[in-house]
Formats: C-alpha cells, structure tokens, sequence
C-alpha cells in the first residue's frame, strides 16, 4: 500500500458530511478514474448520479483524512459490505477520486 493512501487523521463522519452538502450536485465531480475498479455492466448502477446522491444524502459510518490530503469515506451499503468513497476538494467543487465496495474486515482502523 503506498503510504499516501494511508489514513492520517480520523475525521467526524458529520463534519465531513455537511461540509460536503455545501456544494450542489453540479459541484460534484466525477473523472474517468472513478470507475476503473467497475465492469461496463456495473457501471451502469454505480455511476456518477449514484455517487452524488450518495455524497449529499447519506453520512459516512467512517471518513478520515489520507496523507495524500485526499478523503476516505466509508458508507454502510448493503449487508456487511460498504462503499468507500475517495474524495478531493477542488476549486469550488469535489472530485470523485475513485469509489468501490469492501468488505467490513477490510474497513480502516482508526
């Protein structure tokens, strides 16, 4: 695991959450890089609507702070699994680094 990706900073699953329903889903951003780890086939569930009604609906169980500056946040998603969801505040808006689900064995200890 490179180090940057690591969590440095365990942050209020609230605090984070109202930050983010500070931007509209027009400020929500998704890259190409935010479904690398989705085949075509899931990509037509997991797509960028769902990750932006994800972001300004639901609060995280788990949100930390990576070395790299970027945000990891951890939404309970569906039995024993959860979507983890890797963000960026960026010139007024926020960028979807990249989103998938794990398992809660692989959750972050913080």
């Amino acid at each position: 695991m490179i180090i940057g990706t690591l969590i440095k900073k365990k942050i209020s699953a609230g605090e984070i959450s109202e930050k983010i329903k500070k931007y509209s889903k027009e400020k929500i951003e998704c890259t190409p890089h935010s479904f690398f780890r989705f085949s075509e086939e899931q990509r037509k569930i997991f797509n960028c609507e769902f990750v932006k009604t994800f972001l300004l609906e639901k609060v995280p169980a788990l949100a930390g702070q990576q070395f790299n500056d970027n945000y990891a946040l951890f939404y309970d998603f569906e039995s024993g699994t959860f979507l983890k969801v890797i963000i960026l505040f960026r010139l007024g808006k926020v960028v979807v680094i990249t989103f998938y689900t794990i398992d809660r064995q692989h959750l972050p200890k913080m």
